[in-house]
């Protein structure tokens, strides 16, 4: 989980490299955790590369994240959290 955080923060920071790298590495601890899968889709979509977030996203929902309320507020969250810790 702290994984993503600092990576979706990094990223959110303009950290690209190092973000995708912490998504990464968070993915090959907990293949089945969804967040990273999202959290890479979010920037293969804003990178333009529809493809590439279409597979994270559906990898992200295949493993239960359905981009609800509730998955919204833990994101939120998430990501408040990474900020706070510098990450």
């Amino acid at each position: 989980m702290a994984l993503n955080n600092l990576g979706a923060a990094e990223i959110r920071l303009g950290e690209v490299d190092p973000g995708r790298g912490h998504l990464d590495q968070a993915i090959r601890l907990d293949p089945l955790c969804p967040l990273p899968f999202y959290n890479l889709g979010l920037l293969a979509e804003a990178e333009g590369d529809a493809e590439e977030a279409g597979r994270c996203f559906a990898t992200a929902a295949r493993l239960g994240y359905a981009r609800g309320r509730s998955d919204g507020i833990v994101i939120r969250s998430q990501t408040r959290f990474a900020e706070r810790s510098g990450g």
